[in-house]
């Protein structure tokens, strides 16, 4: 059997530190079987917009496959809530652009929308609205999870639901995500009302934002360690 084709490139997480190199992957959805069949020693994994800050998405030596091409359908799931269908390789930028004109919006979004859905679920990503919707996987209706045995499952909370749970927050360790079904949720624009608080100390930052969690969807809080001693000695 024939190699895939390839490149070799080297590699880094977003902090941009630990490069190494691998071979590069391309394909179609169902060409990926075929590349995890043909995968050398070193195993293959996949990668999406890099921008996980470690190590996660590089393999030494080994293949590495991605970013998988990007698919989305926007529909209605039995109980009629707004669900979509998405390839691993969709990001979270191109369903905000598809949502928010239809009055929806992605249940979590990270410090960066340039992640995929495959490499949000592989890390469970939470977002500023963590304290009231939970992090990514909670959304997850579904997923089909390409395993090293070279089958397809499709997984979810009620099937499967060991590995379901061992393949959110797994950084891909049970296999490669291919695609997956993720609730949305209604919104009524793509604005958002802010209130801006400045406090005096952490203690004051911490006490105030477990109130905030009762009043906000989103909340975050900046520590500026840029002071002045006012004179004091330190």
């Amino acid at each position: 059997m024939a190699e895939p084709a390839g490149r070799r490139t080297i590699l880094t997480g977003w902090g941009r530190t630990s490069p190494t190199s691998a071979r590069m992957l391309t394909g179609s959805l169902e060409a990926v079987p075929a590349l995890v069949a043909q995968a050398g020693p070193r195993g293959i994994i996949a990668r999406g917009l890099g921008r996980s800050y470690g190590d996660a998405a590089q393999n030494a030596g080994g293949d590495v496959v991605g970013p998988l091409p990007s698919r989305i359908d926007l529909e209605a799931d039995a109980e009629g809530g707004p669900i979509v269908r998405v390839s691993a390789g969709t990001s979270i930028h191109e369903l905000i652009r598809l949502l928010v004109p239809t009055g929806h919006f992605v249940p979590v979004t990270p410090g960066t929308r340039y992640v995929t859905v495959g490499g949000a679920i592989a890390a469970d990503v939470h977002g500023k609205n963590h304290h009231r919707h939970g992090s990514f996987g909670s959304h997850v209706v579904s997923l089909d999870l390409l395993t090293a045995d070279g089958a397809v499952r499709s997984i979810g909370p009620e099937l499967d639901a060991e590995l379901f749970w061992a393949t959110i927050g797994g950084m891909g360790l049970t296999g490669l995500i291919l695609g997956a079904v993720v609730r949305v949720y209604r919104v009524e624009s793509g604005l958002m009302r802010v209130q801006t608080e400045r406090l005096d100390d952490i203690d004051v930052v911490m006490a105030r934002m477990r109130e905030a969690d009762r009043e906000a969807t989103h909340s975050v809080a900046w520590i500026d360690l840029i002071f002045s001693w006012s004179g004091a000695t330190p």
